[in-house]
Protein backbone atom coordinates (compact mmCIF):
# COMPACT_ATOMS: atom_id res chain seq x y z
CA UNK A 1 0.00 0.00 0.00
CA UNK A 2 2.77 2.20 0.79
CA UNK A 3 4.52 1.60 -2.27
CA UNK A 4 0.96 2.74 -4.21
CA UNK A 5 0.91 6.18 -1.96
CA UNK A 6 4.65 6.87 -2.99
CA UNK A 7 4.04 6.38 -6.65
CA UNK A 8 0.57 8.19 -6.99
CA UNK A 9 2.07 11.21 -4.89
CA UNK A 10 4.86 11.17 -7.29
CA UNK A 11 2.59 11.32 -10.28
CA UNK A 12 1.06 14.37 -8.41
CA UNK A 13 4.29 16.10 -7.99
CA UNK A 14 5.08 15.72 -11.34
CA UNK A 15 2.18 17.54 -12.39
CA UNK A 16 2.31 20.02 -10.09
CA UNK A 17 5.80 20.77 -11.68
CA UNK A 18 4.41 20.77 -14.98
CA UNK A 19 1.95 23.37 -14.08
CA UNK A 20 4.51 25.49 -12.59
CA UNK A 21 6.71 25.48 -16.04
CA UNK A 22 3.20 26.20 -17.65
CA UNK A 23 2.72 29.45 -15.40
CA UNK A 24 6.18 30.49 -15.87
CA UNK A 25 6.02 30.53 -19.54
CA UNK A 26 3.05 32.31 -19.51
CA UNK A 27 4.33 34.93 -17.06
CA UNK A 28 5.74 36.39 -20.14
CA UNK A 29 3.24 36.81 -22.21
CA UNK A 30 0.40 37.31 -19.91
CA UNK A 31 -1.73 40.03 -20.12
CA UNK A 32 -2.83 40.08 -16.89
CA UNK A 33 -1.21 41.51 -13.34
CA UNK A 34 0.92 39.28 -11.30
CA UNK A 35 -1.38 39.76 -8.23
CA UNK A 36 -4.19 37.96 -10.40
CA UNK A 37 -1.68 35.42 -11.52
CA UNK A 38 -0.78 34.25 -7.97
CA UNK A 39 -4.23 34.09 -7.19
CA UNK A 40 -5.08 31.65 -10.43
CA UNK A 41 -2.09 29.68 -9.67
CA UNK A 42 -3.57 29.23 -6.32
CA UNK A 43 -6.92 28.06 -7.39
CA UNK A 44 -5.80 25.99 -10.12
CA UNK A 45 -3.90 24.12 -7.48
CA UNK A 46 -6.22 23.56 -5.20
CA UNK A 47 -8.54 22.69 -7.71
CA UNK A 48 -5.85 20.04 -8.85
CA UNK A 49 -4.90 19.22 -5.35
CA UNK A 50 -8.37 18.12 -4.91
CA UNK A 51 -9.01 16.02 -7.91
CA UNK A 52 -5.41 14.13 -6.81
CA UNK A 53 -6.93 13.39 -3.30
CA UNK A 54 -9.68 12.13 -4.77
CA UNK A 55 -8.42 9.85 -7.13
CA UNK A 56 -6.02 8.27 -4.50
CA UNK A 57 -9.07 7.51 -2.08
CA UNK A 58 -10.38 5.93 -5.05
CA UNK A 59 -7.41 3.85 -6.05
CA UNK A 60 -6.94 3.04 -2.39
CA UNK A 61 -10.27 1.92 -1.39
CA UNK A 62 -10.11 0.00 -4.69
CA UNK A 63 -6.79 -1.81 -3.55
CA UNK A 64 -7.53 -2.86 -0.39
CA UNK A 65 -10.86 -3.77 -1.29
CA UNK A 66 -10.20 -6.26 -4.52
CA UNK A 67 -6.31 -7.37 -2.93
CA UNK A 68 -6.75 -10.17 -0.09
CA UNK A 69 -5.15 -8.90 3.75
CA UNK A 70 -2.63 -12.04 3.52
CA UNK A 71 -1.36 -10.23 0.41
CA UNK A 72 -1.49 -6.40 1.75
CA UNK A 73 0.09 -8.04 4.59
CA UNK A 74 2.94 -9.72 2.59
CA UNK A 75 3.63 -6.44 0.28
CA UNK A 76 4.37 -4.14 3.63
CA UNK A 77 6.54 -6.63 5.64
CA UNK A 78 8.08 -8.80 3.33
CA UNK A 79 10.17 -8.74 -0.37
CA UNK A 80 10.08 -12.20 -2.32
CA UNK A 81 13.62 -12.95 -4.26
CA UNK A 82 13.60 -15.94 -7.03
CA UNK A 83 16.66 -17.29 -7.66
CA UNK A 84 17.14 -19.12 -10.50
CA UNK A 85 20.25 -21.30 -10.30
CA UNK A 86 23.37 -21.25 -11.90
CA UNK A 87 24.82 -18.81 -14.47
CA UNK A 88 27.92 -16.87 -13.09
CA UNK A 89 30.89 -16.00 -11.57
CA UNK A 90 34.34 -17.86 -12.32
CA UNK A 91 32.66 -21.16 -13.56
CA UNK A 92 30.11 -19.41 -16.30
CA UNK A 93 28.45 -22.18 -14.93
CA UNK A 94 25.19 -23.81 -16.81
CA UNK A 95 24.40 -26.30 -14.47
CA UNK A 96 24.10 -29.76 -15.48
CA UNK A 97 22.27 -30.82 -18.81
CA UNK A 98 19.54 -33.06 -20.04
CA UNK A 99 18.68 -34.48 -23.89
CA UNK A 100 15.34 -35.10 -24.25
CA UNK A 101 13.79 -35.95 -27.96
CA UNK A 102 17.41 -34.94 -29.38
CA UNK A 103 17.33 -31.41 -27.50
CA UNK A 104 19.71 -30.43 -25.09
CA UNK A 105 18.89 -28.45 -21.96
CA UNK A 106 20.44 -26.62 -19.98
CA UNK A 107 19.59 -25.99 -16.21
CA UNK A 108 20.48 -22.62 -15.81
CA UNK A 109 18.42 -21.34 -19.13
CA UNK A 110 15.41 -23.73 -17.96
CA UNK A 111 15.59 -22.58 -14.23
CA UNK A 112 15.56 -18.68 -15.85
CA UNK A 113 12.53 -19.27 -17.87
CA UNK A 114 10.65 -20.74 -14.38
CA UNK A 115 12.31 -18.00 -12.65
CA UNK A 116 10.46 -15.08 -15.22
CA UNK A 117 6.83 -17.29 -14.58
CA UNK A 118 6.83 -17.21 -11.33
CA UNK A 119 7.71 -13.86 -10.98
CA UNK A 120 4.59 -12.40 -13.42
CA UNK A 121 2.32 -15.05 -11.56
CA UNK A 122 3.11 -14.07 -8.11
CA UNK A 123 2.15 -10.24 -9.58
CA UNK A 124 -0.74 -11.11 -11.09
CA UNK A 125 -1.86 -12.19 -7.29
CA UNK A 126 -1.41 -8.86 -5.92
CA UNK A 127 2.48 -9.26 -4.61
CA UNK A 128 4.62 -6.07 -4.95
CA UNK A 129 7.90 -6.42 -3.73
CA UNK A 130 8.94 -9.44 -6.26
CA UNK A 131 12.28 -9.46 -7.58
CA UNK A 132 15.62 -11.68 -9.43
CA UNK A 133 18.73 -12.61 -8.55
CA UNK A 134 19.75 -12.13 -12.21
CA UNK A 135 18.93 -9.91 -15.21
CA UNK A 136 19.36 -12.77 -17.68
CA UNK A 137 20.03 -16.33 -17.63
CA UNK A 138 23.76 -16.06 -18.44
CA UNK A 139 24.21 -13.51 -16.75
CA UNK A 140 28.02 -13.76 -15.78
CA UNK A 141 28.15 -11.22 -13.43
CA UNK A 142 26.08 -13.11 -11.03
CA UNK A 143 27.72 -15.66 -9.45
CA UNK A 144 26.34 -17.17 -6.46
CA UNK A 145 28.10 -15.43 -4.19
CA UNK A 146 26.97 -12.29 -6.07
CA UNK A 147 23.30 -13.48 -6.12
CA UNK A 148 23.82 -14.06 -2.21
CA UNK A 149 24.59 -10.28 -1.62
CA UNK A 150 22.05 -9.47 -3.85
CA UNK A 151 19.21 -11.33 -1.72
CA UNK A 152 20.54 -9.58 1.35
CA UNK A 153 20.15 -5.93 -0.66
CA UNK A 154 16.70 -6.71 -1.54
CA UNK A 155 15.56 -6.54 1.84
CA UNK A 156 18.19 -4.00 3.24
CA UNK A 157 16.79 -1.57 0.79
CA UNK A 158 13.59 -2.03 0.95
CA UNK A 159 13.76 -2.16 4.96
CA UNK A 160 11.71 -5.89 4.38
CA UNK A 161 12.23 -9.18 5.43
CA UNK A 162 13.28 -12.10 2.51
CA UNK A 163 11.44 -14.56 1.57
CA UNK A 164 14.12 -16.32 -0.61
CA UNK A 165 13.61 -18.98 -3.38
CA UNK A 166 15.78 -20.72 -5.51
CA UNK A 167 14.87 -22.99 -8.57
CA UNK A 168 16.57 -25.89 -9.55
CA UNK A 169 16.74 -29.49 -11.05
CA UNK A 170 17.72 -32.73 -9.65
CA UNK A 171 20.08 -35.08 -11.28
CA UNK A 172 20.72 -38.51 -10.47
CA UNK A 173 22.81 -41.33 -11.39
CA UNK A 174 19.39 -43.99 -10.98
CA UNK A 175 17.84 -42.85 -13.66
CA UNK A 176 14.47 -44.48 -11.72
CA UNK A 177 14.53 -41.75 -9.29
CA UNK A 178 12.14 -38.81 -9.94
CA UNK A 179 10.12 -36.49 -7.92
CA UNK A 180 10.25 -32.87 -6.24
CA UNK A 181 12.53 -32.14 -3.51
CA UNK A 182 12.79 -28.93 -1.55
CA UNK A 183 15.85 -28.19 0.98
CA UNK A 184 15.46 -25.79 3.93
CA UNK A 185 18.60 -24.85 6.47
CA UNK A 186 19.16 -27.32 9.22
CA UNK A 187 18.22 -24.92 12.27
CA UNK A 188 16.11 -22.54 13.28
CA UNK A 189 13.98 -23.51 10.09
CA UNK A 190 10.51 -23.17 11.19
CA UNK A 191 9.61 -20.39 8.87
CA UNK A 192 11.39 -21.93 5.75
CA UNK A 193 9.97 -25.36 6.54
CA UNK A 194 6.14 -24.08 6.55
CA UNK A 195 6.86 -22.51 3.37
CA UNK A 196 8.30 -25.75 1.98
CA UNK A 197 5.09 -27.45 3.17
CA UNK A 198 3.19 -25.32 1.30
CA UNK A 199 4.47 -25.11 -2.09
CA UNK A 200 4.89 -28.98 -1.46
CA UNK A 201 1.67 -28.69 -0.70
CA UNK A 202 0.36 -27.01 -4.13
CA UNK A 203 2.87 -28.95 -6.12
CA UNK A 204 1.86 -32.12 -4.96
CA UNK A 205 -0.84 -31.60 -7.62
CA UNK A 206 1.84 -32.10 -10.71
CA UNK A 207 4.47 -34.01 -9.15
CA UNK A 208 5.53 -37.01 -7.24
CA UNK A 209 7.65 -36.07 -4.15
CA UNK A 210 10.40 -37.66 -3.90
CA UNK A 211 12.32 -39.81 -1.03
CA UNK A 212 12.15 -42.78 1.47
CA UNK A 213 13.25 -42.96 4.98
CA UNK A 214 14.49 -39.68 5.93
CA UNK A 215 13.29 -38.19 2.51
CA UNK A 216 10.07 -39.45 2.89
CA UNK A 217 7.99 -36.09 3.48
CA UNK A 218 10.64 -34.78 0.51
CA UNK A 219 11.62 -31.93 2.62
CA UNK A 220 15.92 -32.15 2.76
CA UNK A 221 17.65 -30.32 5.92
CA UNK A 222 21.39 -28.78 4.22
CA UNK A 223 23.15 -25.99 5.73
CA UNK A 224 23.89 -24.28 2.39
CA UNK A 225 24.69 -21.24 2.08
CA UNK A 226 21.83 -19.39 0.83
CA UNK A 227 19.59 -21.44 3.13
CA UNK A 228 21.55 -21.06 6.31
CA UNK A 229 22.20 -16.84 5.69
CA UNK A 230 19.08 -16.15 4.54
CA UNK A 231 15.72 -16.31 7.85
CA UNK A 232 13.16 -17.64 5.38
CA UNK A 233 14.38 -19.54 2.39
CA UNK A 234 13.76 -22.58 0.44
CA UNK A 235 15.68 -24.55 -2.34
CA UNK A 236 13.63 -26.03 -4.60
CA UNK A 237 14.68 -29.03 -6.84
CA UNK A 238 11.42 -29.08 -9.47
CA UNK A 239 12.03 -32.61 -10.48
CA UNK A 240 14.63 -34.76 -11.95
CA UNK A 241 16.33 -34.01 -15.03
CA UNK A 242 17.45 -37.46 -15.19
CA UNK A 243 14.43 -39.01 -15.30
CA UNK A 244 12.44 -39.02 -18.54
CA UNK A 245 9.07 -38.82 -16.89
CA UNK A 246 9.94 -35.57 -14.86
CA UNK A 247 11.73 -34.10 -17.38
CA UNK A 248 8.72 -33.95 -19.78
CA UNK A 249 7.30 -32.52 -17.04
CA UNK A 250 9.95 -29.67 -16.55
CA UNK A 251 9.94 -28.79 -19.97
CA UNK A 252 6.53 -28.85 -21.11
CA UNK A 253 4.54 -28.53 -17.74
CA UNK A 254 6.39 -25.03 -16.79
CA UNK A 255 3.35 -23.24 -16.75
CA UNK A 256 1.43 -25.70 -14.16
CA UNK A 257 4.58 -25.60 -12.32
CA UNK A 258 5.20 -22.55 -11.47
CA UNK A 259 1.26 -21.54 -10.97
CA UNK A 260 1.46 -24.19 -8.04
CA UNK A 261 4.41 -22.67 -6.78
CA UNK A 262 3.08 -19.10 -6.54
CA UNK A 263 -0.02 -20.55 -4.76
CA UNK A 264 2.21 -22.62 -2.24
CA UNK A 265 3.93 -18.98 -1.89
CA UNK A 266 -0.17 -17.70 -1.50
CA UNK A 267 -0.92 -19.57 1.05
CA UNK A 268 2.24 -19.44 3.15
CA UNK A 269 1.25 -15.71 3.18
CA UNK A 270 -2.09 -16.06 4.56
CA UNK A 271 -0.59 -18.07 7.29
CA UNK A 272 2.08 -15.35 8.08
CA UNK A 273 -0.90 -12.78 8.55
CA UNK A 274 -2.52 -15.34 10.28
CA UNK A 275 0.40 -15.61 12.55
CA UNK A 276 2.86 -12.84 12.17
CA UNK A 277 5.29 -15.86 13.71
CA UNK A 278 5.30 -14.36 17.08
CA UNK A 279 4.20 -17.48 18.85
CA UNK A 280 4.76 -20.72 15.98
CA UNK A 281 6.63 -23.19 17.21
CA UNK A 282 9.33 -25.11 15.46
CA UNK A 283 7.88 -27.77 13.07
CA UNK A 284 8.65 -31.29 13.62
CA UNK A 285 9.46 -34.11 10.84
CA UNK A 286 8.43 -36.81 13.36
CA UNK A 287 9.40 -39.52 10.88
CA UNK A 288 12.97 -37.82 10.80
CA UNK A 289 12.91 -38.08 14.18
CA UNK A 290 12.20 -42.22 14.07
CA UNK A 291 14.83 -43.13 11.62
CA UNK A 292 17.51 -41.20 13.75
CA UNK A 293 16.49 -43.10 16.76
CA UNK A 294 16.34 -46.45 14.63
CA UNK A 295 20.17 -45.63 13.43
CA UNK A 296 21.60 -44.75 16.69
CA UNK A 297 20.65 -48.18 17.54
CA UNK A 298 22.68 -50.33 15.05
CA UNK A 299 25.93 -51.41 15.54
CA UNK A 300 28.31 -49.24 15.37
CA UNK A 301 31.40 -52.04 15.75
CA UNK A 302 34.27 -50.64 13.71
CA UNK A 303 35.23 -53.07 10.75
CA UNK A 304 37.67 -52.95 8.12
CA UNK A 305 37.50 -53.08 4.35
CA UNK A 306 38.86 -56.14 2.88
CA UNK A 307 38.56 -56.17 -1.10
CA UNK A 308 39.74 -59.51 -2.04
CA UNK A 309 36.93 -61.88 -3.16
CA UNK A 310 37.42 -64.00 -0.44
CA UNK A 311 36.93 -61.14 2.67
CA UNK A 312 33.16 -61.24 1.27
CA UNK A 313 31.06 -63.00 3.82
CA UNK A 314 27.37 -63.37 2.82
CA UNK A 315 26.37 -61.06 5.78
CA UNK A 316 28.89 -58.46 4.64
CA UNK A 317 27.45 -58.48 1.23
CA UNK A 318 23.88 -58.34 2.39
CA UNK A 319 24.97 -55.05 4.36
CA UNK A 320 26.58 -53.47 1.67
CA UNK A 321 23.17 -54.66 -0.14
CA UNK A 322 21.06 -53.12 2.39
CA UNK A 323 22.52 -49.75 2.68
CA UNK A 324 23.30 -49.57 -1.30
CA UNK A 325 26.68 -49.68 -0.85
CA UNK A 326 29.02 -51.10 -4.10
CA UNK A 327 32.91 -52.50 -4.75
CA UNK A 328 32.75 -53.65 -7.98
CA UNK A 329 30.00 -54.11 -10.87
CA UNK A 330 28.06 -57.02 -10.23
CA UNK A 331 27.38 -57.71 -13.61
CA UNK A 332 31.37 -58.40 -13.95
CA UNK A 333 31.70 -57.53 -17.71
CA UNK A 334 35.11 -55.79 -18.90
CA UNK A 335 34.24 -52.95 -17.55
CA UNK A 336 36.36 -50.67 -15.51
CA UNK A 337 35.98 -47.93 -12.93
CA UNK A 338 38.64 -45.64 -12.15
CA UNK A 339 38.49 -43.73 -8.78
CA UNK A 340 41.29 -41.38 -6.85
CA UNK A 341 41.50 -40.16 -3.93
CA UNK A 342 42.41 -36.84 -3.10
CA UNK A 343 43.33 -35.59 0.34
CA UNK A 344 46.12 -33.22 -0.28
CA UNK A 345 47.63 -31.79 -3.66
CA UNK A 346 51.30 -32.37 -4.39
CA UNK A 347 51.22 -31.92 -7.87
CA UNK A 348 50.17 -34.85 -9.33
CA UNK A 349 46.52 -34.15 -10.09
CA UNK A 350 46.92 -31.86 -13.03
CA UNK A 351 49.20 -34.76 -14.96
CA UNK A 352 46.52 -36.77 -13.80
CA UNK A 353 43.86 -34.72 -15.65
CA UNK A 354 45.92 -34.38 -18.67
CA UNK A 355 46.28 -38.22 -19.38
CA UNK A 356 42.00 -39.01 -18.56
CA UNK A 357 41.56 -36.24 -21.39
CA UNK A 358 43.88 -37.54 -23.78
CA UNK A 359 42.40 -41.27 -22.99
CA UNK A 360 38.83 -39.92 -23.33
CA UNK A 361 38.47 -41.73 -19.48
CA UNK A 362 36.11 -40.39 -17.02
CA UNK A 363 36.93 -41.16 -13.40
CA UNK A 364 35.37 -40.45 -9.45
CA UNK A 365 37.73 -38.16 -7.52
CA UNK A 366 36.88 -38.46 -3.95
CA UNK A 367 38.08 -35.31 -2.01
CA UNK A 368 38.19 -34.16 1.62
CA UNK A 369 37.41 -30.96 3.17
CA UNK A 370 41.41 -30.05 3.01
CA UNK A 371 41.56 -30.48 -0.27
CA UNK A 372 38.34 -27.98 -1.18
CA UNK A 373 39.74 -25.25 0.60
CA UNK A 374 43.12 -25.35 -1.47
CA UNK A 375 42.63 -27.03 -4.77
CA UNK A 376 38.72 -25.23 -5.80
CA UNK A 377 40.31 -24.55 -9.33
CA UNK A 378 41.74 -28.23 -9.76
CA UNK A 379 37.99 -29.20 -8.44
CA UNK A 380 36.58 -26.74 -11.32
CA UNK A 381 38.65 -28.58 -13.79
CA UNK A 382 37.74 -31.68 -13.01
CA UNK A 383 33.95 -31.15 -12.97
CA UNK A 384 34.30 -28.81 -16.28
CA UNK A 385 35.81 -31.96 -18.16
CA UNK A 386 32.90 -34.29 -17.04
CA UNK A 387 34.46 -36.22 -14.18
CA UNK A 388 32.73 -37.24 -10.58
CA UNK A 389 33.53 -35.40 -7.51
CA UNK A 390 33.12 -37.79 -4.61
CA UNK A 391 32.48 -36.59 -0.87
CA UNK A 392 35.81 -38.27 0.94
CA UNK A 393 34.88 -36.68 4.69
CA UNK A 394 35.72 -33.01 5.90
CA UNK A 395 38.40 -34.22 7.94
CA UNK A 396 39.26 -37.77 7.09
CA UNK A 397 38.01 -39.23 10.10
CA UNK A 398 37.26 -42.93 11.28
CA UNK A 399 33.45 -42.69 11.17
CA UNK A 400 32.47 -45.62 13.62
CA UNK A 401 34.62 -44.08 15.62
CA UNK A 402 31.68 -41.27 15.64
CA UNK A 403 28.34 -40.66 17.41
CA UNK A 404 25.22 -40.22 15.05
CA UNK A 405 25.79 -35.87 14.67
CA UNK A 406 29.26 -36.17 14.21
CA UNK A 407 29.23 -38.80 11.88
CA UNK A 408 26.72 -36.36 9.55
CA UNK A 409 28.67 -33.02 10.25
CA UNK A 410 31.74 -35.20 8.81
CA UNK A 411 29.62 -35.79 5.52
CA UNK A 412 27.35 -33.06 5.25
CA UNK A 413 30.44 -30.17 6.50
CA UNK A 414 32.03 -30.68 3.09
CA UNK A 415 28.62 -30.98 1.44
CA UNK A 416 28.00 -27.56 2.13
CA UNK A 417 31.64 -26.20 1.00
CA UNK A 418 30.97 -28.33 -1.93
CA UNK A 419 27.31 -26.58 -2.80
CA UNK A 420 28.49 -23.40 -1.66
CA UNK A 421 31.41 -22.88 -3.97
CA UNK A 422 29.59 -25.16 -7.29
CA UNK A 423 25.67 -25.24 -6.85
CA UNK A 424 25.94 -29.29 -7.52
CA UNK A 425 25.40 -32.06 -4.66
CA UNK A 426 27.53 -34.68 -4.11
CA UNK A 427 25.94 -38.32 -4.76
CA UNK A 428 29.35 -40.72 -3.46
CA UNK A 429 31.03 -41.56 -0.52
CA UNK A 430 34.09 -43.09 0.34
CA UNK A 431 34.66 -43.74 3.79
CA UNK A 432 38.12 -42.56 5.04
CA UNK A 433 40.97 -45.27 5.57
CA UNK A 434 37.91 -47.92 4.28
CA UNK A 435 36.72 -48.52 8.18
CA UNK A 436 32.95 -48.46 8.46
CA UNK A 437 30.24 -50.26 10.37
CA UNK A 438 27.01 -51.04 10.28
CA UNK A 439 25.71 -47.41 11.57
CA UNK A 440 27.64 -45.45 9.55
CA UNK A 441 26.90 -46.99 6.30
CA UNK A 442 23.27 -46.59 7.40
CA UNK A 443 23.35 -42.95 8.37
CA UNK A 444 25.57 -41.94 4.56
CA UNK A 445 22.65 -43.82 2.89
CA UNK A 446 20.12 -41.81 5.08
CA UNK A 447 22.00 -38.52 3.61
CA UNK A 448 21.11 -39.82 0.30
CA UNK A 449 24.53 -41.33 -0.61
CA UNK A 450 26.20 -43.96 -2.11
CA UNK A 451 29.01 -45.81 -0.27
CA UNK A 452 31.68 -46.84 -2.92
CA UNK A 453 34.81 -49.25 -1.79
CA UNK A 454 36.83 -50.85 -4.22
CA UNK A 455 38.05 -54.16 -5.54
CA UNK A 456 41.65 -52.62 -6.41
CA UNK A 457 43.69 -51.21 -4.67
CA UNK A 458 47.68 -51.23 -3.36
CA UNK A 459 49.97 -49.60 -0.95
CA UNK A 460 50.29 -45.98 -2.90
CA UNK A 461 49.50 -43.93 -0.70
CA UNK A 462 52.58 -42.81 0.70
CA UNK A 463 54.35 -40.11 -2.05
CA UNK A 464 57.49 -40.47 -0.43
CA UNK A 465 57.49 -44.36 -1.24
CA UNK A 466 58.37 -44.18 -5.14
CA UNK A 467 58.82 -47.16 -6.62
CA UNK A 468 59.05 -46.23 -9.83
CA UNK A 469 56.65 -45.98 -13.28
CA UNK A 470 57.20 -49.89 -13.82
CA UNK A 471 56.12 -51.14 -10.21
CA UNK A 472 52.63 -48.78 -10.69
CA UNK A 473 52.18 -50.10 -14.12
CA UNK A 474 52.65 -53.82 -13.13
CA UNK A 475 50.40 -53.53 -9.98
CA UNK A 476 47.29 -51.80 -12.29
CA UNK A 477 47.19 -53.97 -15.39
CA UNK A 478 47.93 -57.20 -13.82
CA UNK A 479 45.94 -56.42 -10.57
CA UNK A 480 42.84 -55.68 -11.83
CA UNK A 481 39.75 -57.94 -12.93
CA UNK A 482 36.14 -57.50 -14.51
CA UNK A 483 34.18 -54.82 -12.83
CA UNK A 484 36.60 -53.58 -10.88
CA UNK A 485 36.39 -50.34 -8.82
CA UNK A 486 39.82 -49.16 -9.20
CA UNK A 487 41.54 -46.99 -6.20
CA UNK A 488 44.81 -44.98 -6.68
CA UNK A 489 45.92 -42.30 -4.72
CA UNK A 490 46.91 -38.72 -6.93
CA UNK A 491 49.45 -38.25 -4.29
CA UNK A 492 51.41 -40.90 -5.81
CA UNK A 493 53.68 -39.55 -8.67
CA UNK A 494 54.31 -43.55 -9.57
CA UNK A 495 50.65 -43.84 -10.44
CA UNK A 496 50.65 -40.32 -12.32
CA UNK A 497 53.54 -41.46 -15.00
CA UNK A 498 51.74 -44.98 -14.88
CA UNK A 499 48.39 -44.18 -16.20
CA UNK A 500 49.15 -43.68 -19.47
CA UNK A 501 50.33 -46.36 -20.83
CA UNK A 502 48.34 -48.42 -18.14
CA UNK A 503 44.83 -46.96 -20.19
CA UNK A 504 45.78 -47.52 -23.00
CA UNK A 505 47.08 -51.18 -22.34
CA UNK A 506 44.30 -52.00 -20.55
CA UNK A 507 41.88 -50.74 -23.56
CA UNK A 508 44.04 -53.37 -25.82
CA UNK A 509 42.91 -56.46 -23.58
CA UNK A 510 39.12 -55.27 -24.41
CA UNK A 511 38.21 -53.17 -20.98
CA UNK A 512 36.24 -50.39 -21.32
CA UNK A 513 36.71 -47.48 -18.71
CA UNK A 514 33.46 -46.09 -17.25
CA UNK A 515 31.94 -43.87 -15.10
CA UNK A 516 30.61 -45.06 -11.19
CA UNK A 517 26.98 -43.64 -12.95
CA UNK A 518 26.41 -46.23 -15.34
CA UNK A 519 26.77 -48.80 -12.57
CA UNK A 520 23.55 -50.43 -12.20
CA UNK A 521 21.99 -48.42 -8.78
CA UNK A 522 18.65 -48.52 -6.56
CA UNK A 523 17.41 -45.80 -4.73
CA UNK A 524 19.10 -44.84 -1.50
CA UNK A 525 18.56 -46.19 1.81
CA UNK A 526 16.68 -49.07 0.19
CA UNK A 527 17.40 -52.98 -1.31
CA UNK A 528 18.34 -54.10 -4.61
Amino acid sequence: MKALVVSIMALWTAAVFSQNDEIKNGEAQADTSLDSLRMESLETHAGRFAEIVRRISLKLKRYTETTPTHVLHANENYVIVIDPGHGGGWLQDKGSSAVLDGETYYERDVMWDYGVLLEQKLKALGYQNVFKTKEAAGDSTMSIFGRMKRIQNFGKDNKKEVICISLHWNNYEYKGIRGTEIYIAERKNSKSRKLAECIQGSMRQIMDIHGKGFYSQGIVERDYKLLRENPVAVLIEIGFASNEHDMRKIVFEKDNITEAMAEGVDTYAAWLEKSHLKQSQPSVDSTALAEIAKLKLLNGKLIGWGWRKSDMTKSIEKMLAQYNAIYEDPCAEKNLYLTFDNGYENGNTAPILDVLKANGVKATFFITGHYLKNNHELVARMLDEGHIVGNHSANHLSLPKLDYESTKEEVLELERMYYDLFEQKMSYFRPPSGEYSERSLAIVSSLGYRTVFWSFAYDDWDAHNLRGKQFAYNKIVKGVRDGAIILLHATSKDNADALDQAIKDLKKQGYQFKSLDEINHVSPGSSP
